[in-house]
């Protein structure tokens, strides 16, 4: 093939991603009316409405990552991201299970080609939960492994269509491996455990294997997952494929916090415009201490995000053209996913404080996304002071502890 032609393919190629970006965009903005509308009945159930499962499964999102031999888009992070800030700005719960299924079809992808021919290759949606905590175990035996095992923060496994899950096997006298696993979510047992103050309608509950037989083929190294060298890493074209796994974790965590904030400095501008204070009688909108905290707030959550979109971005090229991030490339992409979650939930309390006691009452988005961005924060990624120090440790040179999320 000539350069010319070589060059025009890629032109046309990246065309065509920007346009499937663009579509998928949309039909996110187009569906936060009603995520807002149903984001009370969300957290009552503890789990997404229906309506909102089946205008998820139409708008496709879970295929952003997916290969595009199994129908996928095969678009990069920047996309995924972008959806899910947006979907955000309804419900953040929402915006999170999309994320889940997301990037777990991304790890699916990763597998040995047999597993993601009998995944993938009908065509139906996968909506996978999973976690990489490895509180299972397994044993070989032959063909597979019999899985057994509770993990917690299963979100969106009502709905799930399989769980990727983490175990250690014993292999040697002191010897540990760890593995991921796919399986069916029909083949696990849900405890309904998620009773929580923030993110309920994640319905993140527990999930458990019992004697559960898994093939080979449904198996991979979570060393391999972690660095990006795995069986599945060269059976596509997206760059991502060969990204190490919890930078993109860790970035896709941030982005529904900083969504939301999104959607929240919106309601609070609309609020100033249109609220009188009960004393007075005074336009809100004329409020000095109201004025400051927009202003501060706008700036605030500019940087984030100006910050989490070089980011993405500069995670994307860098696979884009071949090369990979360093341990100290990794460490900043958790660093930079803490500190703009930590700054997302710095301004949704900001505002909060200024919308008043009626912000308070349960059916206020304020009170919800100020409890959602909250919970957030604690996933152990999104640890503001664990990737500072993680950070520093890395720049200076110094030892990690084992199973450090890097």
């Amino acid at each position: 093939m000539t350069s010319a032609a070589s060059e025009e393919d890629r032109r046309t190629s990246q065309e065509d991603s920007m346009t499937d970006h663009a579509e998928l965009l949309d039909r996110a903005r187009r569906m936060v009316p009603a995520l807002r509308e149903r984001a009370t009945e969300a957290e009552q159930r503890r789990e997404l409405p229906e309506e909102t499962l089946k205008e998820l499964l139409a708008a496709e999102f879970h295929r952003i990552l997916l290969p595009r031999r199994y129908g996928g888009c095969e678009l990069g992070l920047e996309t995924a991201f972008a959806v899910s800030r947006e979907l955000a700005h309804g419900c953040t719960s929402t915006a999170w299970v999309s994320t889940i299924y997301t990037i777990h079809n991304w790890m699916i992808a990763m597998l040995p080609e047999r597993a993601q021919d009998e995944v993938f290759g009908a065509g139906d949606p996968v909506l996978p939960a999973g976690t990489l905590a490895p509180t299972g175990t397994a044993r070989q035996v032959d063909g597979g492994y019999v899985l057994n095992g509770r993990w917690r923060w299963g979100s969106g496994i009502q709905h799930g269509t399989h769980a990727l899950v983490a175990a250690q096997i014993e292999i040697g006298v002191d010897v540990i491996e760890r593995r991921m696993f796919l399986v069916d979510a029909a083949d696990l047992v849900v405890h309904d455990v998620w009773f929580t103050s923030g993110m309920c309608a994640t319905g993140s509950n527990d999930i458990e294997a019992r004697q559960l037989f898994v093939p080979d083929w449904r198996t991979m190294p979570t060393a391999g997952l972690l660095s990006g060298e795995t069986a599945g890493t060269e059976l596509h074209d997206l760059p991502a494929y060969r990204m190490p796994a919890i930078p993109a974790v860790a970035l896709s965590a941030a982005g529904p916090s900083l969504g939301t904030a999104e959607g929240m400095l919106a309601s609070f501008e609309e609020l100033m415009r249109n609220r009188r204070l009960a004393y007075s009688g005074a336009r809100y909108a004329e409020a000095v201490g109201a004025q400051l905290r927009l202003g501060r707030a706008t700036a605030e959550l500019q940087a984030a995000r100006l910050l989490f979109d070089e980011t993405v971005r500069w995670v994307d090229s860098t696979y884009g053209r071949g090369a990979s991030l360093d341990l100290d490339g990794r460490a900043r992409c958790r660093l930079i996913a803490a500190h703009v979650t930590d700054a997302a939930a710095s301004v949704v309390n900001l505002l909060v404080e200024a919308a008043g006691a009626s912000s308070q009452f349960l059916h206020s988005p304020f009170q919800r996304a100020q409890r959602d961005v909250n919970t957030i924060k604690s996933h152990i990624v999104c640890d503001v002071d664990g990737a500072r120090e993680l950070f520093g440790k890395v720049r200076m040179g110094q030892p990690l502890a084992p199973g450090t999320l890097v």
